[in-house]
């Protein structure tokens, strides 16, 4: 009995000392990344090198810190959003595997929301666009799936965020845009997986506003409910500060989506790598909404012919 006790306490002591070193390990290797802070802050590229020498939990305590740093550098909202623009690409694209939704979820709850329109338009048409790989058809019933598992990891993140509920909010509206859809069962899919206390409003203001056609567009019944005083960047300016995005997709990699079980009989494994060939081209108009509108640019044929096309969103 005696020796059974033994190694019992023995276990639990290696179980304790093997947790204290992973901590350890982590700690180690973010208190390294936060030499990098300024860098990552100011080019996607650390950002993406840096994310890659994280754990998984690291990335996130990573990223807030990113965020927060480009808050107090010097320079105008555009600058300002800009930054959180390429940060926030840069950290998904070094984001671990299964990480990814994560991520995502941590950018909406820190980047100020004034930079939000800006952030989902982008995610929308050259992250989570469905129309990412040509071989695989995302049904309405397979994309609402996905769209239900990143909201749930969304707004677990978003309840303690200040302006949750509009946060939420933009998060759902992105998934909506790449979509793709002109069908209302996504968008209301989108609506059901926000908090209680918004719905309402992102049904009947947030959303139509939003989704309107290119010179009815607007993001204010959003931006005008958060709290403080809210910028509203100049888009081009953004943009040409910001540089030309490149197409990539994740949505084979969204944690709990579980896309394997989603595949229909005859359909190809949805496995998109995730960075695929660049493809440059400008954000779509966002409209009004104290955001100037933005035409975009013609789309270059993807290898193997495919067109990519624009939502007009």
């Amino acid at each position: 009995m005696k020796k059974l006790l033994m190694l019992a306490f023995a276990a639990v002591t290696l179980g304790a000392f093997a947790a204290e070193n992973a901590e350890a390990n982590a700690s180690a290797a973010l208190v390294a990344a936060r030499a990098k802070i300024q860098g990552a802050a100011q080019d996607k590229k650390v950002m993406t090198a840096v994310m890659k020498t994280l754990s998984a939990a690291d990335q996130l305590k990573f990223v807030s810190e990113v965020m927060g740093a480009i808050s107090k550098l010097p320079g105008s909202p555009e600058e300002h959003t800009a930054m959180y623009l390429n940060a926030t690409r840069g950290a998904i694209e070094g984001a671990a595997k299964g990480n990814v939704t994560e991520v995502v979820a941590e950018a909406y709850a820190v980047v100020p929301v004034g930079s939000l329109p800006v952030i989902t338009e982008s995610l929308a048409e050259n992250v989570f666009n469905r129309a990412a790989n040509p071989k695989v058809t995302y049904t309405d019933e397979r994309f609402i799936k996905i769209v239900e598992n990143v909201m749930k990891t969304v707004n677990a993140r978003l309840e303690t965020a200040e302006d949750g509920g509009v946060r939420a909010g933009f998060a759902a509206l992105m998934m909506v845009k790449a979509s793709n859809s002109a069908t209302p069962e996504i968008q209301k899919a989108a609506v059901a997986t926000l908090p209680e206390s918004v719905r309402e409003k992102a049904s009947n203001e947030w959303f139509p506003a939003a989704l309107a056609s290119s010179e009815n567009k607007s993001y204010e019944p959003m931006l005008g409910v958060a709290d403080g005083d809210v910028s509203r960047p100049v888009v081009e300016m953004v943009l040409r500060i910001a540089g030309p995005q490149t197409f990539e997709s994740v949505l084979a990699d969204l944690s709990g989506a579980n896309t394997d079980k989603l595949l229909t009989a005859g359909e190809a494994n949805p496995v998109v790598d995730a960075v695929q060939s660049p493809i440059v081209y400008e954000l779509p108009n966002l409209g009004n909404g104290g955001v100037n509108a933005v035409v975009p640019s013609k789309q270059e044929a993807e290898p193997g012919g495919y067109q990519y096309q624009t939502t007009g969103i």
